[in-house]
This record gives C-alpha cells, structure tokens and sequence, in this order.
C-alpha cells in the first residue's frame, strides 16, 4: 500500500471516529436533557431559598422591581433570568426553575468541549474523554437536582465551566468576562479564577498577553458588576453574602467531625452512587500519580495534577474555614472530578474495545440512581419533600377575610412566595411564644387569628402560651403536612375572659 493510500485510509478513519462520536455526543446530550426537563417537571414545592430568590425575581417580573430592593445577598443574573422566564412563562414554580434547568442542560456540550480545548490526544483517545465526560455530566445525580431548582448554582456552574472552556481555546478576554458572569450569579464563582491561571500555566500559554487579556475581560466586566451592586439600594449584596456565610472564621475543634461527616455524606451522589463516586475519585488519583511517574513532563499531566490540586485546595477550603454545609456548594468540585475520572477511566483501558466497553457500563451503572434524582427520590431531594402541602396551605389563608392575620414562625418564604405577589393578608413573624403573646394581646381586634404549624415542628409550648393569654386555639386546616390554628382573642369570648 503506498502512501497515498496510507493517508487517505487515515483519514477515512479519523473522519469516522469523529462522525461516530459526534453521534453518541447527541445521543448523550439528549438523554441528559430528558432527565433535566423530567426533574424540573415534578409537582415538588420550592424550598426556602429557592422560595426566597424567586420572590424577589417575581417582584422584578411582575412589579418593575429590577433593582431588587431588599435584604439580598446573591448578585443579579440568575435572579434576572429568573424574572425573564416568569415574566415569558407565567408566575410559577415551573418559570422560578426554566432557567436554571436550560443552563444545567447546556453544561453537558461545555462540557465535552471543555476536555476538546484542553487536553492533547489521539483521536481516539480523545474521543473516548470526550463521551465519558459527557456520559458523567449527564447522568450525575448532583447536576440533575440542582438543574432542576430556582437556585443560582446551576448558572454559576455552567458559566465558570464556560469561562475553562474559553481559556482552553486561548480567548483568554473571555474567559476573564466568563469568570464574572458567574461570580454575577453567584459570589462563589471566583473559585474558578485561580484554577483558570493554573490550567493555563500547566498548558504552557500562560504569558503575560494572556494574563492581560484575562485582565482586561474580568476586570471591565467586575467593574459594571460592581456598579451595579453601588448603585442599588440597600446593603451590598456581597457584603450581606460575608455575613451570611463567614468566609474568614476558621472552624472550631468541636465542629471539626461534624462538618466532615457532612461534607462526606453530601459529596457521595457528585459522580453517581456513593461506591461509584469513592472509586472514580480513587482511580482518578492513581491515573494522576501513574501520569506524574511515567509523563512527567506532558501537557496532560500537567493539567490533571493542577486539577487534582484543586479538588484537595476546595475541600480544604471548605472543611477548615466556616463556610455553611449546604450540599450545592459542593457543585464547583463537579467539572475538575468529572474531567479526571473520564481521564482515568480511559488510562486504564488497555484498547479502543475496553474503553466502548468502560463507557457502556458507566452508562448503565448511572442511569438508575440518575432517573432517582430527576424522579427526586434520592437524598439530595429529601428536604423538599418537607413542603409538600404548602400551596394548600397559603390556599386557604388567601381565602379568608382581608388584612387577616397570620402569625407565621416556621414558614417564612416559602409561604410568602405560595400566598403570591399581591395577597392581602397580614404576615408576622415572631421569634418565641411570649413575644408573639404580647404583641398579640395590644392588637385589639376581633377578628380571628391564623397561625400555621409543620407537623414536624412542635407548637406546644406557643399554644400554651397563647392558652394561658385566654386566646381559643382550634383546628381549622390539617392535611398532613402542616396544621393551622384559628387562633380567637380574649375579649370576642367575652364571658370567658371577664370570669
């Protein structure tokens, strides 16, 4: 065979490989896409902070309100799109989350692209990533479940993972104009600024034009974020992100198990099941360390070991300073273990075979436990099961008499966001029965009273309270989930409250 032949065969070849894997890659993307638009679909009530995030993105919706006037501590864009989706859709839970769930769908392609921009293999090699990766985005039980929210992680995701895929392909203006889009959406979003200057170092492309251009792109962008954030009314939305989730306060001793059993329990569904999860973490380490003893010098492993770096820095981070335990802001961890277990899995495949054969049982093995998480039936999802009923609840509230009061401990924005934007009832908060008991003997009105209770919260101590104050406690709505107490005032029993 001479070498034209040779070349043309090569070709043919390599054209196949790409045809081929560009096929899977829709495939892939398409089932990821069913599983996100299956979780945002489910009759399941928002939870606190995603109650909270939409309320105000309901205010910009429906009343004008696109400075968010109140007490935010998570910067704008989410919350705009949030708005955008349920001033198009409606007012709903459906339009709360339509954002969140297309960003957590299009992470699946930026994804695959983003191994495509960084690492240098063979064809083949590269292909295999390729898919793994997105066999991993797609199916991982973490990126279903915070698709499928009105929370502002699953935005921060997709744009950081878009600011590495940007500096992958060298367009380091945008990678920095990237990086601020997500920080816009949420403050943890600079995680990503020192694993981009560290990829690049690893890559060799870090020079000082580049670091400008990264300068320049994050620099005029942080500085309309900042703008904003001046401008708008109120305490500064970073400032209140500080003080809710104190970044400088190192833990103490006695939170020290705690925090890593936390941590520990969380992590388990990032890459699938928990035993899955422990052995793509396990193998991707041993790949990182076998390309350090037999590549010491390659690109490759450059990239793997800053990335490996990052996991152990993050976990560090998060472990040792007093960041609050919630399981979403382990989602930045995603992209880089994704990255190197797909990584690994094809470093330890000894042919083309294997590896087919590695990304069929990946399949496979994920697709249960991801169908769970987009059907919300794994731990991840347990919590919002608590707020089952509470759209009956602010129902019946919103059919009682105008300027009814409701004396609400327990519910906050949940029922706040369910009453709807322009309810006309009376909402009080209070943060212990004698507080509630005072105020509630100097409003001298005989009107009844309304004061709703989780059925895994006890009342007893503010109905003996309000008892002892002579105010009549009856149940005047149960469904299981939440009871609500028709609470009457001393003097509309007047023959009770003079003997």
């Amino acid at each position: 065979m001479n070498i034209s032949h040779r070349l043309l065969l090569l070709r043919s070849t390599l054209i196949n490989v790409h045809m081929r894997g560009r096929i899977v890659s829709y495939i892939i993307i398409f089932i990821g896409a069913w599983l996100r638009i299956h979780a945002q679909v489910q009759d399941v009530r928002l939870e606190p902070d995603e109650a909270w995030f939409s309320t105000f993105a309901r205010a910009a919706a429906l009343n004008g309100d696109w400075w968010l006037p109140g007490p935010l501590d998570k910067p704008p864009l989410a919350i705009y799109l949030n708005a955008l989706a349920q001033a198009l859709v409606g007012d709903s839970e459906f339009g709360a989350r339509l954002a969140s769930t297309i960003a957590g769908i299009l992470l699946i392609p930026v994804m695959i692209a983003v191994t495509q921009a960084w690492y240098r293999d063979t064809p083949r090699q590269k292909t295999a990533i390729a898919l793994l990766t997105g066999i991993l985005t797609a199916l991982s039980p973490f990126a279903i479940v915070f698709s499928a929210t009105a929370y502002t992680d699953s935005l921060m995701l997709l744009t950081m993972t878009v600011a590495l895929w940007q500096a992958g392909r060298n367009h380091w203006g945008w990678a920095g104009f990237w990086l601020v889009i997500s920080i816009a959406s949420k403050p943890q979003g600079i995680f990503y600024l020192p694993l981009v200057l560290a990829l690049g170092w690893a890559a060799g492309e870090l020079s000082a034009r580049r670091v400008l251009r990264l300068s320049v792109g994050f620099g005029i962008t942080g500085a309309l974020l900042l703008i904003w954030d001046f401008t708008r009314p109120g305490t500064s939305v970073f400032a209140l992100a500080a003080v809710h989730n104190d970044p400088t306060r190192l833990i103490r001793a006695n939170e020290m198990v705690p925090r890593l059993h936390s941590w520990l329990e969380q992590s388990g569904l990032l890459l699938g099941p928990g035993w899955l999860t422990l052995t793509l973490v396990v193998i991707s380490v041993f790949a990182v360390i076998l390309g350090v003893i037999r590549q010491p010098r390659q690109r490759n492993t450059f990239i793997d070991v800053m990335l490996l770096n990052f996991v152990v820095a993050f976990a560090l981070i998060h472990g040792l300073l007093a960041f609050n335990t919630f399981d979403r802001y382990l989602l930045p961890l995603l992209p880089p273990l994704i990255l190197l277990a797909a990584r690994a899995m094809v470093a330890f495949s000894p042919s083309r075979r294997v590896a087919g054969w590695v990304s069929l049982t990946a399949s496979l093995v994920l697709l249960p436990t991801a169908f769970n998480a987009s059907d919300y039936r794994t731990p991840l999802s347990s919590e919002r099961q608590q707020y089952t009923g509470i759209d009956d609840v602010a129902a019946f509230l919103n059919t009682q008499p105008v300027a009814t009061v409701i004396y609400d401990h327990w519910l906050g924005w949940e029922l706040g966001y369910y009453l709807g934007q322009w309810h006309d009832k009376r909402v009080v908060y209070y943060p212990d029965p004698q507080t509630l008991v005072r105020d509630a003997l100097r409003l001298c009105e005989i009107g009844p009273r309304y004061f709703p209770v989780p059925t895994n919260q006890s009342s007893h101590r503010w109905l003996e309270a309000l008892q002892q104050a002579r105010f009549q406690a009856e149940i005047a709505f149960d469904n299981g989930q939440y009871v609500i107490y028709r609470l009457t005032p001393p003097w509309q029993h007047v023959d009770d409250y003079s003997g």
